[in-house]
């Protein structure tokens, strides 16, 4: 039932997400939309850092039952402040979802290699070395419970730090190669993690990559 509810969570967050995704532009001016947006960017990664974290001491120190209820009791203020948005009326002359849509687009990222290449980069650095659901097993080998949800959180960390001094990226001309240099330091520092014995190391392995990841995307 854990995995059959699990999955549940993750299907219905792939429709939440691009819902999410599209309102901002909707409700929010188009002069303020750059920093509405760096705003979310923000409040996505405060809660990938601070949430885990914590989601990961609550298991470690007050058990499963606890984490559990509190994640039901934020979803359901998640809830609540989303039912006082205003209703967001449809785009006029917004052209309906449809399979074509979806094979126009498909189209489009064919013929462009830039983002073909960019696609096919990152799918092979989530594909092959996308380490979450080995770090329950990678705390237990090192004896560091407590430290699972830092796992987690350690890839959002660099992602920030990197968020936050990313102002020399816009004065760089060859985009493709920092993608490039992006997902190859994502899957040395997996590799690394992998490989080392101590925690700590461990924990600045995971923020590296999350770095390269945020470099790369």
């Amino acid at each position: 039932p854990l995995y059959v509810v699990a999955g549940g969570v993750a299907a219905l967050a792939g429709l939440q997400r691009p819902a999410l995704d599209s309102l901002l532009a909707r409700i929010v001016p188009h002069d303020q939309l750059a920093a509405a947006a760096a705003l979310n960017a923000l409040r996505w990664q405060a809660g990938a850092i601070a949430g885990p974290a914590l989601a990961g001491l609550v298991v470690a120190y007050a058990g499963n039952v606890p984490a559990y209820a509190t994640t039901v009791v934020c979803f359901c203020a998640s809830v609540l402040m989303c039912r006082g948005l205003s209703p967001v009326p449809p785009v006029e002359h917004a052209a309906r979802p449809s399979l074509r849509g979806i094979a126009e687009g498909a189209r489009y990222a064919w013929s462009r290699p830039v983002l073909l290449g960019t696609y096919a980069i990152d799918l092979a650095a989530m594909l092959f070395a996308f380490p979450n659901t080995i770090f329950p097993f990678l705390a237990d080998e090192l004896d560091a419970d407590w430290a699972l949800g830092l796992m987690y959180s350690a890839g959002a960390v660099g992602s920030l730090l990197v968020s936050l001094t990313s102002g020399w990226v816009s004065r760089t001309r060859r985009h493709g190669l920092l993608v490039v240099f992006g997902a190859t330091g994502w899957g040395l520092a997996v590799a690394a993690a992998g490989w080392t014995s101590q925690i700590w190391l461990v924990l600045a392995c995971l923020a590296l990559a999350g770095a390269g990841d945020m470099l790369s995307g």
